[in-house]
């Protein structure tokens, strides 16, 4: 598991660096490549956000019978609206 964890952060470091180096191989001008690269950074963190999210959440059922699963669900949609 731990093997699989670092497969996936290097994995997404080289994805992050060749869209990085694409964008700034690419003929435009100056402010549209820095607008590119803010667009796709606010992306990224946006993602991962979620994905931490999404994490936490499967965290924090382990254990959980179903009654204690559906609590959890309606505490947390109503405390995060979307």
């Amino acid at each position: 598991m731990k093997n699989s964890g670092n497969i996936l952060g290097a994995l997404l470091i080289g994805v992050a660096a060749g869209a990085v180096i694409g964008i700034l191989v690419a003929p435009d001008k100056g402010s549209e490549t820095r607008k590119k690269l803010l667009n796709g950074a606010n992306d990224l963190g946006d993602n991962l956000k979620d994905k931490i999210a999404m994490g936490k959440k499967k965290l924090r059922s382990i254990g959980m019978n179903e009654d204690e699963k559906e609590f959890y669900e309606n505490v947390h949609s109503a405390s995060n609206p979307v």
